[in-house]
């Protein structure tokens, strides 16, 4: 009797059943491969100056939003161990290429990473052909992370062209072309994960998230869309383990064109300087201040004698638009002025006393732009290089093992803003003032520093003999 009501219930549930339709067949990629792969190239370094390995890895200079078990890695190369009884490639294979790049014109310009280059001595190119080709550094920003190299041609190189990355969706396929690991032209595919993500490297950040598989010896190469256009170049990774997980990031193609052309120029990037300090606006102040949302970005401080004070800027207003464009938040406004060069003039409209107000400024060059890297040791005991691009106080480039400046934590990309409360400019400024501590014979030297909008004091203790 039970078995007769089982399968009488069990009848309409095969009755039912919907037939799926036929899966349409996924195109292939290989037509638009056979056609970019060979303008992309693998490139080795000759590290000069500090020890550092020609594929080394960096941790992002603020913990993202994965906080502390995991890392954001800057080139993907720290050797870690693999799993246990898995082979693991000898070393000098996987270093034998530094990274990779790709050719942008007939002529050899080409673009890679600017930490993949950083201050390095000999930079080879590998093409596809098997050819080993020298090249020169035209120019490199640090704060997009991108180079502008050149190699001496005697004949046209094939190379490809830039996408409107603005146009790029959500969802959107693409594929990566690098030499992971020193296995030149692999390729690997996925989809645009998110859009202007905030990783933590810098001030202007806006990366494309992207799924396709990169691993060390990526950096520096491009992401191309279905046509065979480049619409980023792939510069971090999140990884727990060194390796790809699925989450990579790369500079936008708008972003690495505005850059090559102001390299191609003069080998130097020219950003806009407002000269005020900002805030993000939460949800309550947004209240308080009697704005609609939570947008723009808060004026907490105008610096003297610069283009904001000029224009009568003052603290507490909030800045929601650049000539019409709406700003999203602190990191956008930054972008935006970023974006517009030296002499321009713009038009802020500021939400101040709960009326909009429209002030028109007229941007300058940052104090220190355009001064070349120039190394500048801290001291016998610090374990810091210092440098200087367009950014306020000294750039820290690099950060020695197991010194004292790497157990307080500091990072490549930090920046020292003052000295035992003194103000520093630039790289000479914050090495004279850390000298003169020295010749002091002080215990202790306290350094104000920045990474991206968080600022910190840090006691590092001067050791003499």
């Amino acid at each position: 009797m039970s078995r007769n009501v089982l399968l009488s219930v069990a009848a309409p549930v095969v009755a039912f059943a919907v037939a799926l339709p036929a899966m349409a067949a996924v195109p292939s990629l290989a037509p638009v491969v056979e056609v970019v792969q060979p303008a992309v190239v693998a490139i080795e370094v000759e590290p000069a100056a500090l020890p550092v390995a020609r594929d080394e890895s960096r941790t992002l200079p603020r913990q993202g939003p994965f906080d502390s078990d995991s890392f954001f890695k800057r080139e993907f190369g720290q050797h870690l161990p693999w799993p246990p009884g898995v082979p693991t490639i000898p070393d000098d294979q996987v270093r034998k290429h530094g990274g990779s790049g790709f050719f942008i014109d007939a002529e050899g310009h080409l673009v890679t990473n600017a930490h993949l280059i950083g201050q390095g001595r000999d930079i080879w190119i590998h093409t596809t052909d098997g050819d080993v080709l020298e090249a020169t550094v035209i120019g490199q920003d640090r704060q997009s992370d991108i180079a502008l190299l050149k190699v001496e041609v005697e004949q046209a190189v094939p190379y490809v062209t830039f996408a409107d990355s603005d146009a790029v969706r959500v969802g959107d396929w693409v594929f990566a072309i690098g030499s992971p690991y020193g296995f030149q032209g692999t390729v690997t595919t996925g989809i645009v994960s998110a859009r202007s993500r905030d990783i933590g490297a810098g001030q202007y950040d806006d990366f494309l998230q992207i799924d396709a598989p990169i691993n060390r010896g990526n950096s520096g190469g491009p992401t191309f869309d279905l046509t065979g256009q480049v619409v980023g170049v792939n510069t971090a990774i999140y990884s727990p383990s060194g390796g790809s997980v699925g989450i990579g990031f790369a500079v936008p193609s708008n972003t690495v064109r505005l850059i090559v052309a102001d390299l191609m120029d003069d080998g130097k990037v020219d950003r806009g300087w407002l000269g005020v300090q900002i805030q993000p606006v939460d949800k309550d102040l947004a209240e308080a201040l009697g704005l609609d949302a939570a947008r723009g970005a808060m004026v907490t401080d105008v610096s003297e004698g610069s283009p904001a004070a000029a224009a009568g800027l003052r603290p507490g207003g909030v800045v929601i638009a650049v000539d019409d464009t709406p700003v999203r938040g602190a990191r956008d406004l930054a972008r935006q002025i970023a974006r517009t060069a030296p002499g321009e003039e713009v038009a802020l409209t500021v939400w101040r006393d709960g009326s909009e107000d429209t002030v028109s400024v007229r941007l300058g060059r940052r104090p220190g732009a355009g001064v070349a890297m120039v190394p500048a040791k801290a001291g016998p005991d610090l374990g810091l290089q210092l440098g200087q691009d367009d950014g306020d106080g000294a750039l820290i480039e690099q950060v020695q093992p197991s010194s004292p400046a790497a157990g307080k934590s500091l990072l490549p990309g930090d920046r020292i803003l003052k000295v035992d409360g003194i103000p520093v400019t630039d790289a000479h400024d914050a090495t004279s003032r850390l000298a003169e501590a020295w010749k002091a014979k002080q215990r202790f030297v306290v350094l104000e520093v920045a990474r991206g909008f968080e600022v910190r004091f840090v006691a590092l203790r001067l050791q003499h003999a």
